[in-house]
């Protein structure tokens, strides 16, 4: 088993591939020495390395002395080498021996012995031992190694030459401390641990948790633990299903940290304390700042504050060595103190600033505090800080005095709004149900019916009705009615009625018209026109319309955006990198605004594109990205995600994987109604089936999709990809009645759009069909035409596919040479790409051919490394992971080097290399 196959770690990748590496002599290093604070991973890491030590066949003597030890002599000596020791005495000369033994407590002698015989001896045991086998020497907490044990291993690492001997270590490092490796620098790999990415710490979070944390508050989590693993889930833990700490939270410190911060605050005189309070609730804590907070002495006490290690001061700006330093510095601190504190940081900065240290100052609803508060979330979401106006309306509904209910039930529809817009969709759907029954008829019910409807409940047809409800509590608000058309047509869309979707857009684009509403005239537009497109309208006036709009950065969620649908029709008409393009400037503006849901969606349309485009490991990437952003807003239930990571899991090979997602995607689409994902995760179980050679498979799971297609209206040919592949499905099972009729219909959408994929995949259809039709000319006119499509097309896969089609009836005429220049043409895509069920398929059919493939060439130096380290035994992940390359990268090149050498299997290829050596 390789290191990665252990899944013990999250984020550590690159630590993992030099510690593989270093285990598999491939780094040349004598020594491995992980460096990091407490909690960052060391123990796990050096844990990893010492069990895939022992699958390797390497003879580990471990050891992990504590600090209580260190003071002992020798005692890590003893752990090492106690137990191999006493069999060895023997062959030692008796000086040696003597003060080997004394030194390991197996002698009684009261003398002292020599330090240099006793590293002497213990070489000798290591090299005695090293006749047998390598030996890994693993050392963990090297940082309480006690210093005679040091010394010894020091000298023999120095003295260790081409003995298969190496040293495994971990080791603490606190801010003013190094510690030395036992080996010499130049033969000694130092991993610095960093911080997890949110990525990691999420992945971390779920695994041991079992919660996915909302991304507002992963991030928080992240950030005020600097990605340390321990620290992270100990704030995790301490949050339990809720959200972020507010504003007045105590926030839990974890105890490693807890320790070291009372160690250090203890020692310091009150009033540095209250500096540090001050430091800490401050949102811009500079010399000035904490000085109109703390009193003129502030500076002398954040100099003491940096003596004792707590601050640092970088120019006028002041920092917490630690964020969680602040957390527990807070912590300590009387209510009272710190609301007065927050009273005087409320006399100076922006408004926020202030409205915000007044509302934590103070000590019970204030009316005029909270209407402070509502106008600064107002402004912090139109600068599109979401997450921020999100507190700042928490807070607003906390000092709202009992009794105004107004005041209160909108205030906490803002809280509900800037949560939603924020990422925290759960906490957005608690308050906007909480203020519905109390909320009374008219645009404001309206309002929260249609945020409700935004949010989704358990079904679609359920938010349908929302949208249609608050469009009649909005009967004399052009705008707001105008936008509950405008949502309903997207959930007519998903539920297959595109014209319903269209005459709701329609109506929204009058009413905003009516109204002079910028924004709802671009959604209403953006929206239409892409619903005129797919269903075979792309002359409407409405495209001209939209042509015409000028700038609309900020009107609304970025996945509204007239550039969303652009990217859309990028991809459909095969403009891949200017839909790229669009989707990446769209990413990264929901990553700037905190639009988490807009970001979620997008990542999910780029996974599709990279398949499209046939970067399939940067697709493997954008779907791990989207499925951990859906976990974290809620939205994994709902089957979209799972149709996007079945599409990449497919299109690699992984079948079962890909059946898995796309099964459970299709269950959720069908409870919640949702049509169209469920047709997107039906098509991914079709081509799985036609990948694994299960035709009629294939046909049960794509049969219904053509009556579904025309039903909804729709004629664009490949946003659904189920045509050509039902087509082929038909074709082998014999039904070509079936697939003759459906092909007509696909040929006609494809005609009327003359999109690249359209027309090749069709043509390879009539390929297909007039080969099994026995009509040879035809079919090679037909693959000619699909030929043609694919040369202006940006993805390789579907043309592989064609040139395997055509393989079959340059075989039926006879043309054997032809047969094989198609297959292996097709071969060369698939194992580009990693397609490795048709590769399979490929080479099985070059198989039937008879003979075998000539050698095309020359290894490349990476073909020739993989080749050399499969020769040695190693499994495709051993090689992945000694090359820091992924799997299917190994599979990839291990493919070409059959092809060229002329083998088909690993004992072959292990044949060959060993007689090509001198």
């Amino acid at each position: 088993m390789s290191i990665d196959e252990r899944q013990v770690l999250f984020g550590r990748d690159a630590e993992l591939a030099t510690l593989t590496a270093f285990l598999d002599g491939g780094d040349r290093g004598r020594a491995w020495l992980a460096e990091g604070p407490a909690g960052a991973g060391k123990t796990a890491l050096w844990s990893v390395g010492v069990a895939a030590g022992r699958q390797r066949g390497l003879r580990v003597l471990a050891c992990r002395p504590t600090g209580a030890e260190a003071r002992f002599t020798y005692v890590g000596l003893g752990d090492l080498f106690g137990a191999v020791v006493p069999p060895l005495l023997d062959l030692l000369p008796a000086p040696q021996r003597r003060a080997l033994g004394v030194a390991l407590l197996l002698d009684d002698e009261d003398t002292v012995p020599d330090q240099r015989s006793i590293g002497v001896a213990v070489l000798a045991v290591l090299r005695e031992l090293a006749r047998s086998g390598p030996i890994l020497v693993a050392i963990d907490d090297l940082q309480w190694l006690d210093r005679e044990s040091a010394v010894v291993l020091r000298f023999v690492a120095r003295r260790l030459t081409d003995e298969p001997v190496r040293f495994l270590m971990a080791a603490r490092t606190e801010p003013d401390c190094a510690v030395e490796s036992l080996v010499p620098a130049e033969r000694t790999t130092r991993v610095a641990l960093a911080g997890l990415s949110v990525g990691a710490v999420h992945r971390l979070v779920q695994a041991a948790l079992g919660v996915a944390l909302p991304r507002p508050v992963l991030r928080w989590v992240c950030e005020t633990s600097l990605g340390n693993p321990m620290h992270a889930l100990e704030l995790a833990r301490g949050l339990g299903t809720g959200g972020a700490p507010g504003a007045d939270d105590v926030v839990p410190v974890p105890r490693t940290l807890r320790e070291i911060l009372d160690t250090r605050l203890e020692v310091l005189p009150d009033s540095v304390q209250r500096t540090l309070l001050a430091t800490a609730l401050a949102v811009r804590p500079t010399v000035a700042v904490v000085r109109g907070a703390a009193g003129a002495r502030a500076r002398v006490h954040l100099e003491a504050a940096v003596d004792a290690g707590v601050v640092t001061i970088a120019g006028d700006l002041v920092r917490f060595v630690h964020p969680l330093f602040a957390a527990g510095v807070v912590a300590r601190s009387a209510p009272e103190l710190r609301r007065r504190v927050h009273r005087r940081l409320a006399a100076d900065g922006e408004p926020e600033e202030r409205a915000r240290h007044a509302a934590l100052a103070a000590d019970g609803p204030d009316e005029a505090v909270a209407a402070t508060l509502e106008r600064v979330a107002d402004r912090a979401a139109a600068r599109g800080a979401r997450a921020a106006a999100a507190e700042l309306a928490e807070l607003a509904v906390r000092r709202t005095p009992p009794g105004d209910d107004a005041a209160a039930r909108r205030r906490r529809y803002r809280y509900a709004v800037f949560s939603w817009q924020s990422g925290q969709p759960a906490a957005a759907r608690a308050a906007a149900e909480e203020i519905l029954p109390h909320t009374p008829p008219g645009t404001q019910r309206a309002d929260v019916l249609q945020l409700l409807s935004n949010l989704g409940t358990e079904t679609i047809e359920r938010d349908k009705e929302l949208c249609l409800a608050a469009a009649r509590e909005a009967a004399g608000d052009p705008v707001r009615s105008g936008w509950s058309h405008g949502c309903l047509a997207r959930l007519q869309m998903v539920t297959n009625d595109l014209p319903a979707a269209a005459a709701s857009l329609q109506t929204a684009l009058a009413l905003a018209d009516r109204a002079g509403d910028f924004a709802l005239q671009v959604y209403s537009l953006s929206n239409l026109a892409g619903i005129l497109d797919w269903s075979g309208s792309p002359d409407d006036p409405v495209f001209a319309r939209l042509d015409a709009i000028g700038d609309t950065e900020g009107l609304f969620p970025v996945y509204d955006t007239p550039d969303f649908v652009l990217g859309l029709t990028c991809m459909l008409q095969d403009r891949m990198d200017e839909g790229r393009a669009h989707w990446l400037r769209l990413i990264a503006a929901a990553e700037t605004v905190g639009d988490e849901e807009s970001r979620q969606h997008l990542l999910g349309h780029l996974t599709e594109l990279e398949c499209r485009a046939g970067d399939w490991a940067r697709a493997d990437a954008v779907a791990n990205d989207m499925w951990q952003a859906a976990e974290q807003l809620g939205t994994n239930v709902q089957g979209s995600p799972q149709a996007f990571r079945a599409m990449v899991d497919a299109y690699l090979g992984r079948a079962e994987q890909a059946r898995a997602w796309a099964t459970e995607g299709l269950r959720r689409c069908e409870e919640i109604g949702n049509t169209a994902f469920a047709v997107h995760n039906r098509c991914v179980l079709g081509f799985v089936a036609l990948s694994l050679g299960e035709p009629a498979e294939a046909v049960r799971v794509l049969a219904p999709l053509p009556a579904w297609h025309q039903r909804g209206g729709w004629r664009e040919p490949t946003i659904f990809q189920f045509w050509a592949n039902l087509v082929e499905a038909e074709i082998t099972t014999g039904d070509l009645p079936a697939a003759r009729c459906h092909l007509e219909v696909f040929q006609d959408c494809a005609d009327q759009y003359r999109r690249p994929l359209g027309l090749a995949t069709a043509g390879r259809c009539h390929g297909l069909l007039h080969t099994a039709e026995g009509d040879p000319a035809a079919a090679f006119a037909a693959f000619d035409v699909a030929l043609e499509a694919h040369r202006s097309m940006y993805g390789p896969f579907e043309e592989g596919r064609t040139r395997l089609a055509l393989d079959a009836a340059q075989r039926r005429v006879k043309r054997r040479r032809e047969a094989r220049e198609s297959l292996e043409a097709a071969l060369a895509i698939f194992d580009r790409l990693g397609a490795r069920l048709w590769a399979d398929r490929a080479r099985e059919e070059l198989g039937r051919i008879g003979g075998r493939a000539p050698a095309t060439g020359r290894l490349t130096p990476t073909e020739e490394r993989v080749a050399a380290l499969v020769a040695e035994g190693r499994t495709n992940r051993e090689v992945a992971a000694a090359l820091s390359v992924t799997v299917h990268t190994v599979e990839a090149n291990l493919t070409r080097v059959y092809h060229k050498l002329g083998v088909r299997s690993r004992a072959e290829l292990t044949l060959r290399l060993t007689r090509q050596r001198p």
